[in-house]
């Protein structure tokens, strides 16, 4: 009889939504082909200090982004450094977990459990399948790539010629779109490219992040003197932000106001565009959604390549200025909406609804 599979998925949920969103949408696609599987949250296999400053990745992002920037490329600049360093940290831990568990397959969703984690399996000759699935877009860090892993997930062909160039076996990389949430999958599935409906009204969507960043408040003003506009705004876990808005923005019936919500499902679809920043995660919700977007920002290192994969592929358009991101709107308003349209169904023929489930196959 053959022994039942067992997957051990490393991931992250403190470290911003992204790697949780795409975690949880392969444990939904794996719990429907009854696969047997434990999700760790990885930076807890580690020291309190390595997990408190991953608790603190949002706050950090946010308040010094130049920081982060560095931090970024020093560990693409020395990878094996950062290996040892995690290695060293998450051994004893991971050691337990393997051990209690005794897995026959790992997927690590995240960059500092790969090589780290690899470095463990190979020292202690522990025979298991290792699956990289790659949760950046485009500009990918090397903490990604290792010629030892069984199988490395792309998500575009960016990340797939980076892997090619970093001299993985091409027998050992698959290029699949990064899977959304279930919610959002499903959610998606109701909607057509021609589904809103133009009643006049520009219905505008505004998030930055779980942890809610950047300056809104102007953005909101720019967006208000676009006639007939209508806004909802996310600002997140960041509680002081929200009061701000809420503060300047209540009285005002043309502006919603949310803290962190459960039902992006639902708000998102409502409008006609969204402007976010640079986030792989958000940028595919809104691609599965079929919103268009105005990306305003991204993170330094991590997420520049993200504006270029969305303007290649026609896919949204990207405003650094917030003084002309009302005339970036205006682009997709003129002529009736063609833009608007026309991105719609370029998001509409790229997105892939089926992506976790053609990872849960290759798992």
């Amino acid at each position: 009889m053959e022994k039942s599979r067992k997957v051990l998925i490393l991931t992250s949920y403190v470290t911003g939504h992204g790697h949780a969103s795409i975690t949880f949408a392969v444990e939904d696609a794996l719990r429907a082909r009854n696969i047997d599987f434990k999700t760790v949250e990885a930076f807890e296999m580690g020291s309190k200090a390595l997990f408190n400053r991953a608790k603190g990745y949002g706050k950090f992002t946010h308040n010094y982004p130049k920081l982060w920037e560095f931090s970024f490329n020093f560990s693409a600049k020395y990878p094996r450094f950062v290996n040892r360093i995690i290695e060293s940290s998450c051994k004893k831990k991971f050691l337990k977990i393997f051990k209690e568990y005794e897995p026959d397959t790992i997927v690590s969703v995240h960059p500092l459990f790969v090589g780290s984690i690899l470095n463990i399996l190979k020292k202690n000759n522990l025979p298991c399948r290792f699956i990289t699935l790659i949760a950046d877009l485009v500009s990918i860090s090397p903490l990604w790539i290792d010629k030892r892993a069984d199988l490395t997930i792309c998500p575009t062909r960016e990340s797939l010629g980076y892997a090619l160039r970093k001299e993985l076996n091409p027998d050992k990389l698959s290029v699949i779109n990064l899977p959304t949430r279930t919610i959002i999958t499903e959610r998606a599935k109701t909607v057509t490219e021609t589904e809103r409906k133009n009643d006049g009204l520009i219905r505008l969507f505004m998030m930055s992040g779980a942890e809610g960043s950047g300056d809104m408040a102007a953005n909101i003003r720019e967006l208000l003197k676009i006639k007939n506009s209508r806004v909802t705004v996310i600002a997140g876990r960041n509680a002081g932000l929200e009061k701000s808005l809420k503060d300047e923005f209540g009285g005002n019936p043309d502006v919603k106001i949310h803290g962190f919500v459960n039902n992006i499902d639902e708000l998102m679809p409502c409008n006609d565009i969204a402007i976010v920043r640079g986030s792989p995660n958000v940028l595919m919700e809104c691609i599965n959604l079929t919103v268009p977007v105005i990306v305003t920002d991204y993170l330094g290192g991590q997420e520049p390549g993200n504006v270029d994969f969305i303007i290649t592929r026609k896919l949204g358009l990207f405003c650094f200025e917030k003084s002309k991101l009302g005339s970036f709107v205006q682009q997709y308003l003129k002529n009736d909406r063609e833009l608007l349209k026309a991105t719609r169904k370029n998001q509409f023929d790229y997105r892939d609804l089926e992506a976790a489930g053609k990872i849960a196959e290759l798992i």
